[in-house]
């Protein structure tokens, strides 16, 4: 721990620009969200200098991502209690080179 801080971020994206690019690549918005994701990791990794991030390597990650357990909603507001009612579902994520060769994997 040094400190430092570091932070980037994307430039902001119209929802309607993801669904339009969605339906035209026939592929949901979920997908094109989570390869997103998966070829940001993969230059993050390059840029720190694992081998993962290698252009010809392909590989996997697993990461865990909670999921909510409560089958239904509270009746009332005073019905409504602090619960950790979740559990953490592995996935396997696809560290991919660019998204349009991707869309498949996903």
């Amino acid at each position: 721990m040094t400190g430092k801080l570091s932070i980037s971020s994307s430039r902001k994206m119209k929802t309607a620009d993801i669904k339009s690019l969605s339906k035209k690549s026939g592929v949901t918005i979920n997908d094109i969200v989570l390869l997103s994701m998966c070829s940001s990791l993969k230059k993050y990794l390059k840029d720190k200098g694992d081998r993962a991030g290698d252009e010809d390597v392909e590989t996997d990650i697993q990461i865990m991502m909670p999921a909510n357990l409560r089958w239904g909603f509270y009746k009332s507001r005073e019905d409504i209690k602090i619960e950790n009612k979740f559990a953490a579902l592995p996935i396997k994520m696809p560290l991919i080179n660019n998204m349009k060769d991707s869309y498949k994997r996903i």
